[in-house]
This record gives C-alpha cells, structure tokens and sequence, in this order.
C-alpha cells in the first residue's frame, strides 16, 4: 500500500493529472487525511471491522476520486463520515422498503463508479476478519455479488497497474 500512497501523492504535487487505459487524462482528487476523531467513529460504527489496510489508506486520504475523467469516469473511494453515512443510508432503506434479500449486514460499502449507476465496491467481513472486495449492484441480490480480490491494498495495486480500468467488468 505504501509505494501506491505514495505514487497518489506524487500525482498530486504534479497537478493530478494522470493517464489512463484508454490514453484520456484524467485526475487524482484526493481528500486530505481523515483525523484520528473520523477514524474512531469509524471503529466504533463498524464494530472494528473495517479493514486495517482501508484505515491506513484514510489516514493519508479521507477518501477522494481515482481516474476521475470530468465527472463522468473513475472511481470514488468513500471518505471516513461517507462511508458511514452511505453503510447507514443503504442498510435502513433497505430495511424500510423491505429489500431484506438485497442486503447482507456483513458487507460494508467503500466506494462506487463516479458516474452514479448503482454500482459500488464494499468490503465482505468474514467470521475470522478476513474480507473480500466485491463488486455490487445494489438491485442484485447479495449472492450475485462478485469478489473482485481479498485485500483493499491488492484491489488497488491492480486499479493503478490497470490505469483506472474497471478491470473487474472485464
């Protein structure tokens, strides 16, 4: 995680400008780093569960956009009060509308598509704190959800290699 944190910040200092895998530019927009106060709620919220290398990544960047060409690509990572607000939000509104079967509790929602189509990244909690990086379609059912990788510090190793591609569409 720490040679992308640090490519991240270096693309920063030079604009936020960045190629993609298509040869468009676009840009790095990064939040600063998410206080110690964000983090604890964080941990409280999520009972601990959050995974340590998500924590780590907010406590350079409280969230931001990767690959972001003009507001219509990319990939928004959830700063530490989104990610609770969103985790809240989508579990209450499917609890209110009774949506139950599109829900699963051990999941927690970390990002989504920049262009706003219900597609969004979440972290799948397993009973020994091990985890998944699913790709979710919120009008799916859980168990169509699919794992894209076991480590938020792998998914984006591979995000960054593939130059923002979406590579778990493909």
């Amino acid at each position: 995680m720490k040679q992308y944190i640090k490519l991240i910040q270096q693309v920063l200092q030079n604009g936020g400008a960045i190629v993609e895998y298509e040869g468009l530019i676009s840009k790095f927009i990064m939040n600063p780093k998410a206080s110690v106060k964000d983090l604890l709620e964080c941990d409280l919220y999520f009972e601990r569960k959050l995974p340590d290398d998500y924590k780590y990544f907010l406590s350079f960047f409280d969230g931001g956009d990767l690959f972001n060409y003009d507001n219509v690509a990319g990939l928004s990572l959830f700063s530490s009060k989104k990610i609770i607000q969103e985790n809240k939000f989508q579990r209450d509104n499917h609890k209110e509308n009774d949506l139950d079967e599109y829900w699963d509790s051990d999941v927690i929602i970390f990002a989504t598509d920049i262009c706003g189509d219900a597609e969004y990244l979440g972290f799948r909690i397993k009973e020994d704190g091990k985890y998944d990086v699913l790709d979710m379609t919120l009008y799916e059912a859980p168990q169509e959800w699919r794992v894209i990788d076991n480590s938020f510090d792998n998914f984006v190793e591979r995000l960054i290699n593939e130059k923002g591609k979406a590579y778990w569409l493909f």
